[in-house]
């Protein structure tokens, strides 16, 4: 009889590999489309480091909320995202999350970057951010797992 997990892994491996490199993907060009985005000045509106869950080792991860207001097309719109691929969601050790509530004080004018057509669509820096190459890179692994165990490399 054949071993469900043999079978399954490199399917698993694949389908894997595929999600991540899709979602890179998306979020790569959505990054590359940033950096054609006019900018404005803006206001840091809300600033604050909030308590996350703990990860696997019982380490306290901390969520930076950061959001800001700017005027697009005579109209006043808001954001939360720093980079693509950030958004409310994002957790961080408690220095890298301090670090950047800290670059962003309340009040504080920046830089806006938003997309022409729709304004709700904006971030504080343009361009593809590291996270996004290091979803890619996962996916690619996962994806060259999967090969390597369709082609029988854990049975050897």
């Amino acid at each position: 009889m054949t071993d469900l997990r043999a079978i399954l892994a490199p399917y698993a491996g694949f389908g894997v590999g595929l999600l991540l490199i899709g979602l890179g993907v998306r979020e790569w060009l959505q990054g590359m489309r940033t950096r054609a985005w006019p900018s404005t000045r803006g206001t840091i509106t809300t600033s604050r480091l909030d308590e996350g869950p703990r990860d696997r080792w019982f380490i306290r991860q901390y969520r930076p909320v950061i959001s800001y207001a700017f005027h697009a097309g005579g109209k006043e719109w808001a954001g939360d995202r720093i980079t693509v691929g950030s958004d409310a969601r994002d957790l961080k050790y408690r220095r890298s999350a301090q670090a950047r509530v800290d670059r962003y004080s309340i009040g504080a004018e920046v830089d806006v970057y938003f997309d022409p057509s729709d304004p709700s669509k904006s971030v504080l820096k343009r361009g593809v951010p590291p996270s996004v190459l290091f979803v890619l890179l996962l996916g690619v692994c996962s994806l060259a797992l999967g090969a390597w165990l369709f082609s029988g490399g854990a049975s050897r």
